[in-house]
């Protein structure tokens, strides 16, 4: 209906109002077959029962499109019409339907207030005295003139009655009327309120990120929102015909029993879900299902359901995990999947008194290949020999890349070591075979070590560790091979452990000095090499051999290479204020890991600053192997220190990758003749032919050449008519502390020295040179 009458009214007062019409209606149309029937003239009664017919008729059609309000207006003032048309036109002041004016008063009070009620006092007021006047004057025809005594009592009974209905309905309905009018204001803005949240709840349901829906007790769909439909391509009208078991993807009912059943207990359920949409994509959901009830304690009536589509997410999910255990490259499991895998497969084994082996695999010459056609060529060989690692393992195996070119296998089962050494062969033989990488072909070797549980280790770390130290045995007896760990490795790794660890102690308390070996010139010193010595507060001075390649391979040569470089830039500094000291320069060996730090330059160019030391006085020796990778970084770096006065030497030259092109494209100062070519130069005439080779190509471009390792007069003649005059080996001094060192160089300065003195103040007591 158009217009929203109060609740109230409604609810108690549409009924009656329909009686009251549906009586008026019988009860005219019964009236007047009774005066038609009568064959009297009642004309004006007949006519008045037909108005009436007619304004019920109406009344009914107004009460069904329009509402009670206008209903009861309608069907006063239409009543209180007629009765006063019937008494106009018949018998005036002695009409018993003047009698309807009371009725009409307190039935149009009651329905439509005091106002309505006092207007229509005000006019029944008028057509009485109207009436009464067109009879007292004789105009009414067909009636007999009343008396003016018996008109006046007429005119004040109904009066009367009137002011007494009036006022009783003033005393009694006045407040009423106004509370009811108050409570219809708040029942419609209420209504207006709810219709609003209503109307915006919908809007939020059709636009909300998830499959929402409604359902009843007993487990049938009320309501569902537009993704709902979409989704599952179901007709609103049709939804009523669908179970929540169905919905939700349960396939039996019972399976959904125990959640329709906790509900309505009044329990929030959660639960996941699989389903398949009308365009047949499955995806995954997390269902929630929310008793509805209309306040806390009251029976649940039904359930609102929330489908949460989480397929992406789960998708998502999975791919960050794949990516956390797989290596992103070949797609191999990573260290931290192996690990897992190597745990439970020794639990396993534990129970069942099984084995495990653990196969270390390290690719050889993979650096070069690198190193010559570059890393995309190096990362197509990775997933080739992935791909062929892959290929010889079983289902229950696991293959992982740990580094760079190593890769790790994890066989479980009680496999035997005879089947692990088979299948070592296996692995050797797919290495081998010729990879081609695009235009070119390559063909690589492999390393591998094998451990077994439990012989050699008890836990995940020391079976790795024991596989990694039995590949190095492989790669020491000539690469292309296989070792099996044995006892003798184990105390040789747990000797390398220990020399780890208390390496790394040796850094943070600072356990290191520098020794200084002079470099000659002729007969007088030019300068020093700075080499390190780790002072043990057990062992006393440990010799470098034992140190240096551990802190290469464990990376703290970093941390050491830098405080090396300090304390040198420190004392080059000090010596500057020193007579006899000053003009010496200072040679500091450089690791590759070192150099290829993105921050070695300006790590070199703050140590300089730091200390104050004169950079024409620094001399950075390097070895052949940094050469090998990344040749245009490596000039860009030593171009931006030669800027600042820093000189170059080029350590063990002849025993690595040297190269002509290299050497003419590096800033270099000085090469440097390896002990190896010295040693034997008096019996050997390759080495002598390869040192003068050296002192050649240093003269024709321009380079300075000093010889390392000497340690006979003869050897230092040798040399010189080779054409060498700088020198650096026991012959002139030993590696001392900077105290001794000044004293040795001060007695070459003084006076007291002659050229190929037999003895000077620091003439070693041992051997070679070869530990320095």
């Amino acid at each position: 209906m158009p217009e929203a009458y109060p609740e109230l009214i409604d609810a108690k007062h549409v009924p009656l109002l329909k009686l009251v019409i549906w009586g008026m209606l019988m009860g005219s149309l019964v009236f007047m077959v009774l005066l038609v029937n009568s064959r009297r003239g009642h004309v004006v009664p007949i006519f008045a029962s037909i108005g009436l017919v007619i304004l019920c008729a109406v009344a009914l059609v107004v009460l069904r499109w329009r509402g009670v309000m206008p209903t009861a207006k309608l069907l006063v003032a239409g009543s209180w019409l007629l009765i006063t048309l019937a008494s106009f036109g018949g018998e005036g002041l002695n009409a018993p339907a003047l009698l309807a004016y009371p009725l009409t008063l307190i039935f149009g009070g009651w329905m439509l207030g005091i106002g309505f009620c006092l207007r229509l006092f005000g006019a029944s007021c008028i057509a009485v005295l109207a009436i009464g006047f067109k009879q007292h004057t004789g105009a009414a025809v067909g009636v007999t003139p009343v008396p003016p005594a018996t008109m006046a009592f007429a005119y004040l009974f109904i009066l009367a009655i009137s002011a007494v209905v009036t006022v009783y309905l003033l005393r009694v309905f006045q407040d009423r009327h106004a509370h009811e009018r108050r409570l219809n204001h708040e029942i419609k803005r209420n209504l207006r309120t709810v219709e609003e949240r209503e109307s915006d709840l919908r809007v939020l349901t059709e636009h909300i990120p998830g499959l929402v829906f409604e359902g009843d007790r007993n487990g049938r769909c009320t309501f569902a929102n537009r993704g709902f439909v979409e989704f599952f391509g179901i007709p609103v009208e049709k939804l009523t015909h669908y179970s929540v078991s169905q919905i939700i993807g349960l396939d039996t009912v019972k399976e959904f029993t125990p959640f329709h059943e906790a509900v309505l207990r009044g329990a929030t359920v959660e639960f996941s879900s699989r389903k398949e949409s009308a365009q047949g994509v499955w995806h995954n959901f997390d269902v929630t299902l929310v008793p509805k009830q209309r306040m806390q304690g009251q029976e649940v009536s039904g359930w609102y359901g929330l489908m949460y589509d989480v397929t992406k997410r789960e998708e998502r999910v999975n791919e960050l995990r794949e990516r956390a255990t797989h290596d992103p490259l070949t797609g191999l499991a990573n260290r931290l999947l192996l690990e897992d895998r190597l745990a439970h497969a020794m639990e396993r084994a534990s129970r069942v008194d099984a084995s495990v082996v653990v196969m270390a695999i390290d690719l050889d010459h993979f650096k070069a290949v690198n190193d010559m056609l570059g890393h995309a060529a190096g990362d197509k060989l990775l997933c080739e020999i992935s791909g062929r690692l892959k290929s010889l393992v079983r289902s229950a195996d696991t293959i992982a890349r740990v580094g760079g070119d190593e890769f790790v296998m994890v066989m479980d089962g009680g496999v035997s070591a005879e089947a692990a050494e088979l299948v070592a062969t296996k692995i050797l033989g797919e290495l081998s075979r010729p990879v081609v990488l695009d235009t070119e072909t390559v063909q690589i070797g492999g390393s591998i070590g094998i451990a077994i549980y439990p012989s050699a280790g008890l836990t995940s770390a020391e079976l790795l560790r024991a596989a990694d130290g039995a590949m190095y045995e492989a790669k020491a007896a000539g690469r292309d091979t296989l070792r099996f760990f044995d006892p003798k490795m184990q105390a040789e790794l747990l000797r390398r452990s220990e020399t780890e660890g208390e390496l790394r102690q040796a850094i943070l308390g600072r356990q290191f000095i520098l020794h200084y070996q002079v470099q000659m010139q002729g007969d007088r010193p030019t300068g020093a090499e700075a080499l390190v010595r780790w002072k043990h507060p057990q062992r006393g001075l440990v010799s470098p051999a034992q140190f240096i390649p551990l802190s290469e391979e464990s990376g703290l040569i970093l941390p050491l290479g830098w405080w090396v470089l300090d304390t040198a830039c420190a004392q080059l500094a000090l010596w500057a204020d020193q007579p006899g000291m000053a003009d010496l320069t200072l040679a500091v060996n450089v690791s590759a890991r070192q150099f290829r730090q993105s921050d070695f330059v300006n790590h070199v160019l703050a140590a300089i600053e730091r200390s104050g030391a004169n950079p024409n006085r620094l001399k950075l020796e390097l070895t052949e192997s940094l050469l090998v990778s990344n040749m245009d970084e490596v000039i860009v770096k030593m171009g931006q220190l030669k800027q600042k006065g820093v000189g170059f030497s080029l350590d063990d030259f002849g025993t690595g990758y040297s190269s002509l092109i290299y050497l003419k494209r590096l800033p270099l100062d000085q090469l440097k003749i390896d002990q190896e070519f010295v040693r034997d130069i008096l019996i050997d005439p390759n080495d002598a032919a390869i040192a003068k080779m050296i002192v050649a190509l240093a003269d024709s471009m321009g380079l300075s050449v000093i010889a390392e390792g000497v340690e006979t007069e003869l050897q230092r003649h040798s040399l010189e008519l080779l054409g060498c005059s700088a020198f650096q080996g026991y012959l002139f001094g030993r590696p001392l502390p900077v105290e001794d060192f000044e004293r040795l160089v001060r007695w070459y300065e003084s006076d007291r020295f002659k050229p190929f003195a037999p003895v000077h103040p620091f003439q070693p007591r041992y051997g070679s040179s070869e530990a320095a």
